[in-house]
């Protein structure tokens, strides 16, 4: 019988053992890592499997909608991020961030950041989303046309991803999508009436004169703070002013809200009517209404005394 100790054996077999496991191992995570890294980020998913929409455009979508607005005003207004595509990319300003390992690069001018702002909380928060193929209106220059409506619908699912909808976003739309009459059906935005319970963030305000803002906070006092887009691509905020006009009934200008999207599992997602948007009014169109205490007042001064009362 063979009495050598073997206990050095037995060791050095077992270092062998763990050595070989640990570079099948190696191996393993080295063809894994590859495959991995080639799964597509969220941005660049099938749009079917990352966007679906499972809830309706209801008070509080909206409510939330709102406080994202608010949150991305104050990353603004703060100076933490000076354009659209690094305030989406900051998770310290957008609540809504989300890890990417393509990061979204949008070139977004003041007509393309509302409709930015409502895709993304549209994307993140399981919401569906469309607007105007194209508009149609008397005259050739497209941002100041008169008797304009809308034409077609893109909605959500008709893209292949995200980035593929955010994309074509920033090319379609311009500030004339925002310049429709109350009468219009099927509009994106639609005027509305001037008070609290309407005008809150998210609330889009159209300078009929081609520049659009959102608002992203109402004080106490009733100044209404709005973010803005510009053509550099940069982004700043404002406080609305005498050099922001508000418009008339013809071509919409002012206050304007988001049509709520009606969603059925036997038809195409549809714009809700008019008839059913309870703050749909063209009120602060008319200037017999630009009253203050018995005296005629300019818009915005009336604008902020409609307005006045709690802040948010």
């Amino acid at each position: 019988m063979d009495t050598r100790d073997t206990t050095g054996t037995l060791r050095l077999r077992a270092k062998g053992s763990a050595a070989l496991a640990a570079a099948f191992a190696a191996a393993a995570s080295a063809v894994a890592a590859p495959a991995e890294a080639r799964v597509p980020g969220v941005y660049d998913q099938p749009i079917a499997r990352v966007w679906r929409a499972v809830r309706e455009c209801d008070h509080s979508a909206e409510r939330e909608f709102g406080e994202f607005v608010a949150a991305i005003g104050r990353g603004v207004a703060e100076h933490r991020c000076g354009t659209l595509s690094r305030c989406l990319n900051n998770p310290r300003v957008n609540p809504l961030w989300v890890s990417a390992r393509r990061p979204l690069h949008l070139h977004a001018d003041c007509g393309d950041v509302p409709y930015t702002l409502r895709a993304y909380f549209a994307f993140r928060k399981g919401l569906p989303f469309m607007w105007a193929r194209d508009t149609v209106g008397a005259g050739r220059d497209r941002r100041y046309r008169s008797r304009v409506r809308p034409v077609g619908v893109r909605r959500w699912s008709d893209f292949a991803t995200p980035r593929q909808l955010f994309n074509s976003l920033a090319s379609d739309v311009d500030s004339g999508f925002y310049r429709m009459s109350a009468t219009v059906e099927a509009s994106d935005t639609y005027p509305t009436r001037v008070d609290r319970t309407a005008v809150q963030p998210g609330t889009v305000y159209y300078n009929p004169n081609g520049h659009v803002l959102i608002v992203w906070r109402v004080d106490e006092d009733g100044s209404v703070h709005m973010i803005d887009g510009h053509p550099d691509n940069s982004i700043t905020y404002r406080v609305l002013s005498d050099r922001y006009p508000g418009g008339s009934r013809f071509d919409g200008g002012g206050f304007r809200n988001w049509r709520p999207i009606r969603v059925s599992h036997s038809a195409p997602a549809q714009y809700a009517a008019n008839h059913e948007l309870s703050d749909l009014a063209d009120e602060q169109h008319d200037r017999r209404r630009w009253v203050v205490r018995g005296q005629r007042v300019p818009f915005q001064h009336w604008v902020r005394a409609r307005l006045h009362g709690k802040g948010q």
